[in-house]
Parts: C-alpha cells; structure tokens; sequence
C-alpha cells in the first residue's frame, strides 16, 4: 500500500511539474500573442499612412499636373504673343527702311 502510495505521490508531482510548465508555456504565448496583436495594430497604422501619403502624393502630382498643364498653356500663350511682337517687329524694320529710302529720294531731288 506504501508503494502504491508513494507511486501515487510521485506521479502527482511529476503532474503537478507538468501542469505548472503548461502554465509558463500558456503565459509565455500569451504575452507573444498581446506582443503580435500590438505589432499588427502598429503595422496597421503604419499602413494608413503610407496610403494616406500615397494619396496626398497623388493628390500633388494632379495638381503638378494642372499647374503644369496651365504653365503650358500660358508658355504657349507668350511664344504666340512673342511671335506676333516680332513679326510687328520685322515689319517695322521694313517700313522704317522703306521710309529712309524714300528720305534719301526726296534729299537727291
């Protein structure tokens, strides 16, 4: 009866290690488990702004390319008006040298 006695009592330790070793093992995953969840939840946050940077990001290259678009347009505009200018520039200088001529003829007579 002693034996089965004391085989009893060593089995209840040797269960009682077991038990406290799957508590420890429960512990450690559990606080792995709050340390992932607060990573996902930062990694999660990390990802909204990198989309919400990414839209801003886009959000400015429209708008770049409207501003470009626009700029385009008035650099358009000015070579038009340049253009203009020098022709009224070229016709000017063949009237003004038209007119010296005409000076020089009326100074000969």
């Amino acid at each position: 009866m002693q034996d089965s006695k004391g085989e009893i009592e060593r089995k209840n330790a040797i269960l009682r290690e077991e038990v406290i070793e799957r508590q420890k093992r429960a512990s450690e995953l559990e606080h792995s488990l709050k340390r992932n969840e607060e990573k996902v939840i930062e990694l999660e946050e990390e990802n909204q702004d990198l989309l919400m940077k990414l839209g801003e990001i886009t959000d400015s290259e429209r708008s770049a390319q409207l501003e470009t678009s626009g700029l385009t347009a008035e650099i358009n505009n000015l070579e038009d008006r340049i253009s203009m200018q020098r022709k009224q520039l070229e016709e000017s200088n063949k009237e003004k040298i038209q007119l010296k001529k005409q000076l020089k003829d009326y100074q000969q007579r």
